[in-house]
Protein backbone atom coordinates (compact mmCIF):
# COMPACT_ATOMS: atom_id res chain seq x y z
CA UNK A 1 0.00 0.00 0.00
CA UNK A 2 3.16 2.27 0.78
CA UNK A 3 4.46 1.86 -3.04
CA UNK A 4 0.77 2.21 -4.07
CA UNK A 5 0.12 5.34 -2.85
CA UNK A 6 3.43 6.98 -3.87
CA UNK A 7 4.02 5.25 -7.36
CA UNK A 8 0.55 6.46 -8.23
CA UNK A 9 1.73 9.99 -7.38
CA UNK A 10 4.73 9.88 -9.17
CA UNK A 11 4.30 10.34 -12.89
CA UNK A 12 8.02 10.19 -14.61
CA UNK A 13 10.73 12.25 -13.72
CA UNK A 14 9.90 15.54 -11.64
CA UNK A 15 10.54 19.67 -12.70
CA UNK A 16 14.24 20.39 -11.53
CA UNK A 17 14.06 20.54 -7.72
CA UNK A 18 16.44 23.13 -8.47
CA UNK A 19 13.00 25.83 -9.49
CA UNK A 20 12.99 25.63 -5.50
CA UNK A 21 16.53 26.59 -4.78
CA UNK A 22 15.51 30.52 -3.45
CA UNK A 23 19.04 31.38 -2.20
CA UNK A 24 20.95 30.89 -5.57
CA UNK A 25 19.94 33.95 -7.05
CA UNK A 26 22.38 33.80 -9.65
CA UNK A 27 20.26 32.70 -13.01
CA UNK A 28 22.84 31.52 -14.71
CA UNK A 29 23.43 29.37 -11.81
CA UNK A 30 20.68 27.84 -11.22
CA UNK A 31 19.84 27.74 -15.07
CA UNK A 32 23.20 25.07 -14.96
CA UNK A 33 21.66 23.09 -12.10
CA UNK A 34 18.88 23.16 -14.06
CA UNK A 35 20.37 21.35 -17.21
CA UNK A 36 22.73 19.31 -15.20
CA UNK A 37 19.43 17.66 -13.18
CA UNK A 38 17.43 17.09 -16.62
CA UNK A 39 20.30 15.18 -17.93
CA UNK A 40 20.50 12.99 -15.03
CA UNK A 41 17.18 12.56 -14.43
CA UNK A 42 16.52 11.73 -18.19
CA UNK A 43 19.15 8.97 -18.71
CA UNK A 44 17.84 5.30 -18.18
CA UNK A 45 18.83 3.26 -16.33
CA UNK A 46 20.31 -0.16 -17.30
CA UNK A 47 19.59 -3.20 -15.11
CA UNK A 48 20.14 -6.84 -15.86
CA UNK A 49 17.75 -9.55 -14.80
CA UNK A 50 19.66 -10.69 -11.81
CA UNK A 51 19.94 -7.29 -10.87
CA UNK A 52 16.36 -6.70 -11.36
CA UNK A 53 15.50 -9.29 -8.80
CA UNK A 54 17.66 -8.63 -6.57
CA UNK A 55 16.26 -5.16 -6.05
CA UNK A 56 12.52 -6.68 -6.52
CA UNK A 57 13.37 -9.33 -3.50
CA UNK A 58 15.13 -6.54 -1.32
CA UNK A 59 12.11 -4.25 -1.91
CA UNK A 60 9.51 -6.69 -1.10
CA UNK A 61 11.39 -7.68 2.05
CA UNK A 62 11.36 -3.66 3.12
CA UNK A 63 8.16 -3.32 2.60
CA UNK A 64 6.72 -6.39 4.00
CA UNK A 65 7.14 -4.32 7.37
CA UNK A 66 3.92 -2.90 8.08
CA UNK A 67 5.71 0.11 9.87
CA UNK A 68 6.42 1.43 6.43
CA UNK A 69 2.71 2.42 5.63
CA UNK A 70 0.75 4.94 6.38
CA UNK A 71 -3.16 4.39 5.87
CA UNK A 72 -5.71 6.99 5.20
CA UNK A 73 -7.12 6.56 8.70
CA UNK A 74 -3.81 6.74 10.82
CA UNK A 75 -2.96 10.02 8.41
CA UNK A 76 -5.93 11.57 10.95
CA UNK A 77 -4.01 11.33 13.29
CA UNK A 78 -1.40 13.49 12.60
CA UNK A 79 -3.21 16.82 11.03
CA UNK A 80 -3.57 19.47 13.68
CA UNK A 81 -7.29 20.21 13.98
CA UNK A 82 -8.62 23.30 12.10
CA UNK A 83 -11.27 25.19 10.19
CA UNK A 84 -10.89 24.13 6.51
CA UNK A 85 -9.47 27.13 4.60
CA UNK A 86 -11.65 28.60 1.58
CA UNK A 87 -10.42 28.66 -2.05
CA UNK A 88 -7.39 31.53 -2.12
CA UNK A 89 -7.96 33.99 -4.77
CA UNK A 90 -4.12 34.01 -5.45
CA UNK A 91 -5.07 30.89 -6.95
CA UNK A 92 -6.50 32.21 -10.04
CA UNK A 93 -4.49 36.00 -10.28
CA UNK A 94 -1.30 36.17 -12.42
CA UNK A 95 2.16 35.36 -11.34
CA UNK A 96 3.20 38.78 -9.77
CA UNK A 97 -0.52 39.54 -7.90
CA UNK A 98 -0.41 36.16 -6.80
CA UNK A 99 2.85 35.99 -5.52
CA UNK A 100 2.29 40.10 -3.34
CA UNK A 101 -1.34 38.15 -2.52
CA UNK A 102 0.32 34.65 -1.31
CA UNK A 103 2.97 37.02 0.75
CA UNK A 104 -0.01 39.35 2.56
CA UNK A 105 -2.28 35.98 3.45
CA UNK A 106 -1.16 33.58 6.13
CA UNK A 107 -0.14 31.16 3.59
CA UNK A 108 2.66 32.63 3.35
CA UNK A 109 3.82 31.41 6.80
CA UNK A 110 3.42 27.93 5.51
CA UNK A 111 7.12 27.67 4.06
CA UNK A 112 8.28 29.17 8.21
CA UNK A 113 6.43 26.05 9.30
CA UNK A 114 7.15 23.43 7.01
CA UNK A 115 11.12 24.47 7.80
CA UNK A 116 10.59 24.27 11.84
CA UNK A 117 9.09 20.35 11.09
CA UNK A 118 12.59 19.99 8.85
CA UNK A 119 14.06 21.34 12.26
CA UNK A 120 12.66 19.63 14.71
CA UNK A 121 14.06 16.60 12.73
CA UNK A 122 17.26 17.83 13.41
CA UNK A 123 16.88 18.28 16.55
CA UNK A 124 15.57 14.21 17.40
CA UNK A 125 18.56 12.83 18.44
CA UNK A 126 16.68 9.15 19.24
CA UNK A 127 16.03 9.02 15.43
CA UNK A 128 19.34 10.27 14.40
CA UNK A 129 21.17 7.61 16.79
CA UNK A 130 18.97 4.86 15.74
CA UNK A 131 20.13 5.41 12.01
CA UNK A 132 23.75 5.83 12.83
CA UNK A 133 23.81 10.16 11.70
CA UNK A 134 26.25 11.97 13.47
CA UNK A 135 26.24 15.90 13.97
CA UNK A 136 29.22 16.23 11.05
CA UNK A 137 28.30 18.66 8.85
CA UNK A 138 27.72 16.21 5.51
CA UNK A 139 25.60 13.83 7.86
CA UNK A 140 23.32 17.00 8.76
CA UNK A 141 23.26 17.91 5.42
CA UNK A 142 21.56 15.03 3.98
CA UNK A 143 19.16 14.61 6.64
CA UNK A 144 18.03 18.14 6.20
CA UNK A 145 18.00 17.27 2.18
CA UNK A 146 16.02 13.91 3.26
CA UNK A 147 12.84 15.96 4.98
CA UNK A 148 13.21 18.68 2.40
CA UNK A 149 13.14 16.36 -0.65
CA UNK A 150 9.85 14.61 1.09
CA UNK A 151 8.18 17.95 1.53
CA UNK A 152 9.04 18.86 -2.45
CA UNK A 153 7.38 15.75 -3.48
CA UNK A 154 4.36 17.00 -2.01
CA UNK A 155 4.55 20.14 -3.16
CA UNK A 156 5.08 18.93 -6.62
CA UNK A 157 2.14 16.82 -6.31
CA UNK A 158 0.11 19.69 -5.60
CA UNK A 159 1.45 21.96 -7.99
CA UNK A 160 2.29 24.78 -5.81
CA UNK A 161 5.67 26.14 -7.18
CA UNK A 162 5.19 29.46 -5.03
CA UNK A 163 5.48 27.18 -1.66
CA UNK A 164 8.30 25.05 -3.54
CA UNK A 165 10.75 28.25 -4.16
CA UNK A 166 9.94 30.04 -0.96
CA UNK A 167 10.13 27.00 0.97
CA UNK A 168 13.87 26.26 -0.57
CA UNK A 169 15.15 29.95 0.37
CA UNK A 170 14.52 29.09 3.98
CA UNK A 171 16.24 25.23 3.77
CA UNK A 172 19.64 27.07 2.35
CA UNK A 173 19.82 29.51 5.16
CA UNK A 174 20.73 26.51 7.11
CA UNK A 175 24.22 25.44 5.26
CA UNK A 176 24.85 28.81 4.89
CA UNK A 177 24.82 29.33 8.56
CA UNK A 178 26.89 25.81 9.25
CA UNK A 179 29.55 27.47 6.95
CA UNK A 180 29.92 30.28 9.23
CA UNK A 181 29.90 28.54 11.65
CA UNK A 182 33.00 26.53 10.41
CA UNK A 183 34.42 30.03 9.54
CA UNK A 184 35.42 28.65 6.45
CA UNK A 185 37.24 32.06 4.77
CA UNK A 186 35.52 34.79 2.86
CA UNK A 187 37.68 33.70 -0.77
CA UNK A 188 36.00 30.18 -0.26
CA UNK A 189 32.99 31.14 1.21
CA UNK A 190 30.96 31.37 -2.44
CA UNK A 191 32.41 27.64 -3.51
CA UNK A 192 31.96 25.86 -0.33
CA UNK A 193 28.14 27.21 -0.43
CA UNK A 194 28.20 26.25 -3.90
CA UNK A 195 29.60 22.96 -4.24
CA UNK A 196 27.15 22.01 -0.88
CA UNK A 197 24.07 23.47 -2.77
CA UNK A 198 25.40 21.18 -5.71
CA UNK A 199 26.00 17.65 -3.56
CA UNK A 200 22.67 18.57 -1.57
CA UNK A 201 20.44 18.81 -5.41
CA UNK A 202 22.60 15.78 -6.76
CA UNK A 203 21.49 14.13 -3.62
CA UNK A 204 17.62 14.53 -4.36
CA UNK A 205 17.97 13.59 -8.33
CA UNK A 206 18.92 10.60 -7.10
CA UNK A 207 16.03 9.45 -5.05
CA UNK A 208 14.05 10.75 -7.70
CA UNK A 209 15.46 8.54 -9.88
CA UNK A 210 14.35 5.87 -6.83
CA UNK A 211 10.81 5.97 -7.78
CA UNK A 212 11.17 5.70 -11.38
CA UNK A 213 9.64 1.81 -10.61
CA UNK A 214 7.47 0.91 -8.15
CA UNK A 215 8.44 -2.61 -7.87
CA UNK A 216 12.10 -1.89 -6.57
CA UNK A 217 11.72 1.49 -5.46
CA UNK A 218 12.17 0.93 -1.92
CA UNK A 219 15.58 -0.89 -2.62
CA UNK A 220 16.45 2.24 -4.86
CA UNK A 221 15.52 4.18 -2.08
CA UNK A 222 18.29 2.15 0.16
CA UNK A 223 21.13 2.42 -2.44
CA UNK A 224 20.68 6.21 -2.72
CA UNK A 225 20.66 6.53 1.14
CA UNK A 226 23.80 4.70 1.57
CA UNK A 227 25.49 6.20 -0.81
CA UNK A 228 24.54 9.62 -0.04
CA UNK A 229 23.86 9.95 3.90
CA UNK A 230 26.09 7.13 4.23
CA UNK A 231 28.44 8.03 1.74
CA UNK A 232 29.15 3.59 1.81
CA UNK A 233 30.96 4.32 5.45
CA UNK A 234 28.09 1.25 6.45
CA UNK A 235 27.13 -2.25 5.15
CA UNK A 236 24.48 -2.05 2.69
CA UNK A 237 22.76 -4.88 4.95
CA UNK A 238 23.68 -2.58 8.32
CA UNK A 239 20.05 -2.58 10.42
CA UNK A 240 20.64 1.19 10.60
CA UNK A 241 20.47 1.62 7.04
CA UNK A 242 16.86 -0.81 6.47
CA UNK A 243 15.54 1.39 9.72
CA UNK A 244 16.31 4.45 7.71
CA UNK A 245 15.05 3.07 4.41
CA UNK A 246 11.61 1.53 5.84
CA UNK A 247 11.18 5.31 7.79
CA UNK A 248 12.11 7.13 4.31
CA UNK A 249 9.39 4.95 2.84
CA UNK A 250 6.80 5.89 5.93
CA UNK A 251 7.25 9.29 5.68
CA UNK A 252 7.02 9.72 1.90
CA UNK A 253 4.00 7.86 1.66
CA UNK A 254 2.18 9.21 5.02
CA UNK A 255 3.03 12.62 3.25
CA UNK A 256 1.46 12.00 -0.09
CA UNK A 257 -1.60 11.49 1.33
CA UNK A 258 -1.50 14.65 3.54
CA UNK A 259 -5.07 15.94 2.66
CA UNK A 260 -3.93 19.58 0.55
CA UNK A 261 -5.65 21.95 2.55
CA UNK A 262 -3.76 20.38 5.40
CA UNK A 263 -0.18 20.46 3.71
CA UNK A 264 -0.59 24.48 2.34
CA UNK A 265 -1.44 25.59 5.51
CA UNK A 266 0.85 23.06 7.42
CA UNK A 267 -1.70 21.49 9.68
CA UNK A 268 0.62 18.39 10.51
CA UNK A 269 3.27 16.86 12.11
CA UNK A 270 5.47 14.23 11.00
CA UNK A 271 4.29 10.34 11.29
CA UNK A 272 5.17 8.50 14.42
CA UNK A 273 8.32 6.27 14.07
CA UNK A 274 8.47 3.52 16.64
CA UNK A 275 12.31 2.61 17.22
CA UNK A 276 13.72 -0.57 18.50
CA UNK A 277 15.57 0.92 21.29
CA UNK A 278 13.28 3.88 22.53
CA UNK A 279 9.40 3.19 23.50
CA UNK A 280 6.66 4.97 21.44
CA UNK A 281 5.50 8.32 22.95
CA UNK A 282 2.04 8.36 22.70
CA UNK A 283 0.15 11.12 21.28
CA UNK A 284 0.11 14.15 23.02
CA UNK A 285 -2.93 17.14 22.43
CA UNK A 286 -2.97 17.25 19.04
CA UNK A 287 -3.67 20.60 19.05
CA UNK A 288 -0.39 21.24 21.13
CA UNK A 289 1.51 19.11 18.90
CA UNK A 290 3.75 22.13 17.44
CA UNK A 291 4.87 25.08 19.33
CA UNK A 292 5.51 28.02 17.15
CA UNK A 293 5.80 30.84 19.53
CA UNK A 294 9.24 29.60 20.28
CA UNK A 295 11.51 29.72 17.54
CA UNK A 296 13.48 26.29 16.98
CA UNK A 297 17.42 25.63 18.24
CA UNK A 298 19.44 24.84 15.23
CA UNK A 299 21.42 22.09 15.58
CA UNK A 300 25.05 21.96 16.65
CA UNK A 301 27.73 21.33 13.91
CA UNK A 302 30.77 19.45 14.11
CA UNK A 303 33.70 21.01 12.93
CA UNK A 304 36.63 19.39 10.66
Amino acid sequence: MALRAITRTYKGPPAPLVAGMGLAKPSQYRGALMRKGQTITETEDVITQEELTKLQHQSAIIVSDPICDVGEKEVKDFLIPTKPPAKLLMDWLPKPVGDWLWWRSGRAKTTEKLFRLVLERLENKPLMEAFGITMGFNHQLYWLTLHAWIFHQKMLQIGDDRMDYYFFEHIWVLPKTWLLIKRVPDYRFSSELRNTMEYSYGGCVALDRALRRGDILAARLQEQLHANIHSGEIQKDDKRLLLLTKYTVRQLSYMLRVPHDDFIFANFVWADFPLPSYPARPLPNRGALIDRSRPSRMPPIQRR
